[in-house]
């Protein structure tokens, strides 16, 4: 009985111990963005243990699986410097739904009809396909640089 008593007395005074300090009011629960969780666009997996996301559509960030570590891999402005090196229109937001890495160097994505890798270490194109108006089921071949499509039904490559 003393033991029971024991074992109560110490959960109940440990569940004070940790309550919270802060009550939430009406407004803070309805309207409260500030305590909504930070969404992370375009996660894509990055070598073993990491991931990359696009930061307000003009940074690639590189995170660990902890989310604690951050570095900037790429942004909008070197892509967009070396799409006018290339004689291509500058984009205004990177395509963070339709991206993927090759190797951790390489970053591919489609733009304006065209389908682009990026080396984030030279800041220029590996490739470059100029894909026609209508192009649909893009596959790309990094082995041998083709970009496989159809295109009314038809396969080209």
């Amino acid at each position: 009985m003393k033991t029971s008593f024991s074992i109560f007395l110490i959960l109940f005074l440990s569940a004070n111990i940790f309550a919270q300090d802060k009550l939430l009011t009406i407004e803070d629960a309805v309207q409260g963005r500030h305590l909504y969780p930070e969404y992370l666009w375009g996660v894509k997996a990055y070598g073993n243990n990491e991931f990359s996301h696009v930061k307000e559509f003009k940074e690639i960030i590189l995170m660990n699986t902890s989310g604690r570590e951050a570095k900037v891999l790429t942004d909008l402005t070197k892509i967009n410097t070396a799409l006018k090196e290339e004689g291509l229109s500058e984009m205004k937001y990177f395509p963070y739904w339709d991206y993927s890495w090759i190797n951790e160097e390489k970053l591919a994505f489609q733009s304006n009809g065209h389908y682009l890798v990026f080396n984030i270490r030279t800041n220029s194109f590996d490739l470059k396909n100029i894909l026609p108006q209508g192009a649909n089921h893009i596959k790309p071949c990094t082995e041998n640089n083709k970009t496989a499509f159809t295109l009314e039904n038809n396969l080209y490559y």
